[in-house]
């Protein structure tokens, strides 16, 4: 606190002598009342920045007591993320290095301390975002970078996981309802796994009892090796889900289950 006040008292005193220069520096088109006002910027901007890490001492101070006691007050814990909210407001377009380690500790309150997701994604992607501009300098090393960066990771994590657990759960009873129809085709798929007859084999079910919603002739009366490799590809492309959304879920789903399949035997012919 002590290096805090003897910075301010200096800044004053510096701010001073500027308004002192800027009264005797003559008009305002000379290049010296120019330098003299780009000082005066310097000056307030340092000031700003040495206002919100003192803000931000304060809030790490602050929780860390409220952290260490037995019962958390929700209502300190607000309080506390104002400081940093404070620290951040007090460093816009000044200092972009505090402004992100602030709103990655505002971030990490949302994220473990306040249990709000969302928030704690917005301020972490914030400061990212602020950091990314501080290229080719290097910020790994540097602890809130580290947490700011595991955190979006973790989140995109979870997003993925989190799309994949709906995806599933809005297949289950469509898998079920295709369950006849998935237990032949998955007999026909793994006939001869390894051969061109069971690769053959494969495709012509598939096209038969399973026409692609797109117009298209399947002639597997002339499928060497190499000719059945590449209608195992192009069926890929015929029946990729990403392709099928229009024709409604249940297609999908059933166009999920044949392509894997298909990318099954593909796999077998390299």
């Amino acid at each position: 606190m002590s290096d805090f006040r003897a910075a301010i008292q200096f800044l004053e005193y510096s701010n001073e002598e500027t308004q002192m220069a800027i009264k005797y520096a003559g008009t305002t088109d000379s290049a010296l009342w120019a330098e003299i006002r780009v000082m005066e910027v310097e000056i307030a901007s340092t000031r700003c920045s040495c206002e919100s890490i003192r803000m931000r001492h304060q809030a790490d101070t602050f929780l860390e007591e409220e952290l260490s006691q037995d019962g958390m007050s929700i209502g300190m814990m607000w309080t506390i993320l104002d400081m940093y909210k404070e620290a951040v407001l007090l460093t816009r377009d000044y200092d972009i290095e505090n402004e992100a380690i602030a709103l990655s500790r505002m971030g990490k309150m949302f994220d473990k301390i306040l249990k709000m997701r969302v928030k704690a994604h917005e301020s972490y992607r914030a400061a990212f975002d602020l950091a990314q501009t501080l290229l080719p300098r290097d910020l790994n090393n540097y602890t809130w970078f580290k947490d700011t960066k595991e955190a979006l990771e973790r989140f995109q994590r979870n997003i993925v996981l989190e799309e994949q657990q709906r995806e599933e759960a809005e297949k289950a009873p469509i898998l079920k309802k295709l369950e006849p129809e998935l237990k032949i085709l998955q007999t026909i798929a793994n006939f001869e796994l390894y051969s061109v007859v069971g690769a053959q084999k494969l495709l012509k079910h598939i096209y038969e009892k399973h026409p692609p919603k797109t117009p298209y002739k399947f002639d597997g009366s002339k499928l060497d090796r190499v000719a059945t490799h590449a209608a195992l590809k192009e069926a890929i492309v015929n029946y990729h889900p990403d392709r099928q959304a229009v024709f409604g879920i249940e297609w999908k789903v059933l166009c999920g289950e044949i392509t894997k399949y298909l990318t099954q035997r593909y796999e077998h012919f390299k």
